[in-house]
């Protein structure tokens, strides 16, 4: 049985450079297995829902073989892209955070002491997210810890808001589904501010992303 030891360790902890250091590298051994798929050279089988007798790992496979739709109707201007060019740009992305310092407020989320992800912020308002990381196999890590940074935004500051830069148009595309906005004047600075933000719900003195709240698994 797992003993689930974030009971007594809260699993988003902050962490000093020793630490820090230690979490990176485990997040690095962590991505061994994790490897670019390849990409067909057509690509057409349309979405379908899985079957009733279909397991999920055929469920997934079946999918990386799908052409997906597209992400954003209004943006005709970007190239429909593959599911196994999406997955190989997240694990480029991934390897490449890693290799990042995260230097400052710095803190892990972590699933039995195992770092899943990690985010570097720069104090001050309103609070920038300077790095930010998830493993592929995590699940909502990347708004846990953006629910992280808000409600230290709003303990600390006289707003809620945070900051962040987008380093591309899909990642863009991610921030804005959990409430990010462009700055006007500047191309990838983005500002989440959930006092405005119908993504967002506040509970007693805590922010959190709404979509969670809605999960059973959340409320349980």
């Amino acid at each position: 049985m797992t003993d689930y030891t974030w009971i007594t360790a809260p699993p988003i902890r902050k962490l000093d450079p020793t630490q820090t250091t230690a979490a990176i590298e485990q997040m690095k051994l962590n991505m061994a297995d994790w490897g670019t798929v390849t990409v067909p050279s057509d690509p057409a089988r349309v979405y379908a829902p899985r079957a009733p007798n279909q397991s999920q790992k055929d469920y997934r496979a079946a999918q990386l073989t799908r052409r997906p739709p597209d992400v954003d109707a209004n943006d005709w201007q970007s190239p429909r892209r593959t599911v196994q060019e999406r997955w190989n740009d997240r694990i480029g992305s991934t390897n490449l955070m890693l290799k990042m310092k995260f230097t400052g407020h710095v803190v892990g989320y972590f699933v039995d002491n195992v770092a899943v992800a990690l985010m570097a912020l720069i104090e001050g308002e309103p609070i920038y997210i300077a790095d930010l990381v998830c493993h592929p196999g995590s699940e909502n890590g990347g708004g846990i810890m953006i629910e992280y940074a808000v409600n230290l935004a709003a303990k600390t500051n006289s707003s809620p808001k945070v900051e962040l830069y987008a380093l591309d148009d899909e990642a863009g595309r991610a921030y804005q589904q959990i409430g990010f906005a462009y700055d006007s004047g500047n191309s990838g600075t983005m500002t989440l501010d959930p006092q405005t933000s119908t993504k967002w719900a506040s509970s007693g003195e805590r922010w959190h992303l709404a979509k969670f709240a809605t999960m059973q698994t959340y409320l349980s």
